[in-house]
């Protein structure tokens, strides 16, 4: 979940793992439903919604997303962006042994770069 701390800046929180009898959207509202009540988090307070393109999450009339928009209409639902760069990656490195091989070359470059001891600092400030 993201959130405004209330010095206004962005943080997330991971809420857990919740076990879903059915996927369907209906199901998946009265999961959402269940989580905000629990933690205590008001759901007039919702105002984003993040999901995948499958159906039952993003669908126009059934998905989560319809429905939870009709719980709170001010909860925008954005595609979630960064799903679909990990389907475009997984697709260019299946189609391309040259884009694998860079891609793996730049992800060392980060772990060599966070494992230094000079990031280090960088990192923790």
């Amino acid at each position: 979940m993201r959130y405004v701390t209330d010095d206004l800046f962005p943080a997330e929180a991971f809420l857990g793992f919740y076990e879903a009898e059915s996927t369907t959207g209906e199901s998946l509202r009265r999961i959402l439903l269940d989580v905000l009540r629990r933690l205590q988090l008001p759901v007039e307070k919702l105002r984003g919604q993040t999901f995948d393109g499958a159906a039952n999450m993003s669908g126009a009339y059934n998905g989560a997303q319809a429905l939870m928009k009709e719980v709170q209409p001010l909860a925008i639902f954005v595609h979630c962006s960064a799903h679909c760069v990990n389907l475009v990656t997984e697709a260019a490195c299946s189609a391309s042994q040259l884009v694998r091989d860079a891609i793996d070359a730049v992800h060392e470059l980060g772990v060599l770069s966070k494992q230094s001891a000079s990031s280090r600092l960088f990192w923790h400030l």
